[in-house]
Order: C-alpha cells, then structure tokens, then sequence
C-alpha cells in the first residue's frame, strides 16, 4: 500500500523552514504531492522543520488518499483568497487623530496656550510701532530745531555766505575804478606837457625874441 505525502510550503511566521528534502534518493520539494510506500510515508511522518528539534513542527503532510490531500489544498487555497481579500479591501471602522485621543483638560490648556502665544505675537508687533513712531517723532524735532525747517536754514545760510562776497566784490571794484581814474588823469596830463614842450621846441628863436 501507499500514502500521499507532500513538504509542507515554507512558512517562516509558522516554523515551515524546509524547502527540500532527500530521503533514499528520492528529492521532495514544497507545493507538490508525492505517493510513496507505506514505510517511508511512516518515517516522513516524523521528520520536523528543525531536524532534532521535536518542538519544531512537522515538516511533512501525510495522508492515507487523495481526497484528503484535495480536500487540504481546498482549503488553503479558500483561505489564501480570503486573506487577499481583506487585504485589497480592508474595513475601514474610523480615523483617530491627537485631538480625539486628547482629554478635555488636555484640550483647553493647548487651547489656551496658543491663544497665549497669539497675544505675546501682537504685543511685540504694537511695541515695535510704538518705537518706530517714536523714533520718526525725534527725527522731526531735530530737523525742525529752531523753528526753521532744513530747506529754510539752507537758504538763509547760502544768502548769509553769499553777501560778504559780494561786499568784497564790489570794493575791489571801487578801487579798481579809481586807479583807472587816477591812471587816465596822469596820462592826459603827461600828453598835454609833452604837447607843450613840443610846441615850445617849433618855435623859432627869432620869433621868440620878437
């Protein structure tokens, strides 16, 4: 008589580590059925997944006929799609997020530490206007100093700087003038002697004693 024995397909999760398996020449492999004697099905039987570890499971499926080893895919194979079944379509109960694992004491001091913060954010930025405003307010006392604004201050300054120049100007001028006056007097006077003494030089002796 025979039995159908097949090597149970490798399953780490489930302490299936064997993939072949050599026994008086005959080589078995995972995912197929083998109808061997009596004999050898009976010492298959005892063969684990860890030889010399009896708490390891059972390497081998041993089976008096084929319907029970059809009977044994069958339902592997059921489960197989069930399994790829929940996986490609998985139940979907709820989304948990922070807050809905939070308790209501936990809530309200998150809560009330952002409002805090929001405050601390608006108080700095109404502090830095203020600085600013009071920065700009200083900037126009120093400019208005005085009570002339900095264009006036120029033009008074620019007028003030320009009148010593022209004062100067204008008795560098006068003198100029003068000496002018003074040079053209000496020269006539000069010319109307030479005249003189020219005309004095033409007349003749004769006529001068007459």
């Amino acid at each position: 008589m025979s039995k159908i024995v097949r090597l149970r397909p490798y399953n780490k999760r489930r302490g299936y580590l064997l993939r072949t398996y050599m026994y008086q020449g005959q080589k078995f492999v995972t995912e197929r059925w083998y109808e061997v004697p009596d004999a050898m099905a009976n010492y298959l039987s005892t063969i684990t997944s860890r030889p010399g570890d009896i708490d390891s499971p059972m390497a081998f499926d041993v089976f008096e006929d084929r319907d029970h080893a059809q009977s044994l895919v069958r339902r592997e194979r059921e489960a197989k799609q069930r399994a790829e079944a929940t996986i490609e379509s998985p139940e979907v109960v709820g989304v948990l997020t922070t807050a809905d694992l939070m308790s209501d004491e936990e809530k309200e001091r998150r809560e009330q530490e952002r409002v805090d913060v929001a405050n601390a954010k608006r108080a700095e930025e109404e502090a830095k206007e203020e600085r600013r405003a009071a920065r700009d307010a200083k900037r126009e006392i120093k400019t208005t100093k005085g009570g002339k604004s900095p264009r006036t201050a120029t033009k008074v300054s620019d007028g003030a700087d320009d009148k010593p120049a022209e004062v100067a100007a204008a008795k560098s001028n006068g003198k100029g003038k003068g000496r002018g006056k003074s040079k053209t007097r000496k020269t006539r006077k000069t010319k109307a002697s030479t005249s003189r003494a020219s005309e004095d030089a033409r007349t003749d002796p004769d006529d001068f004693f007459q």
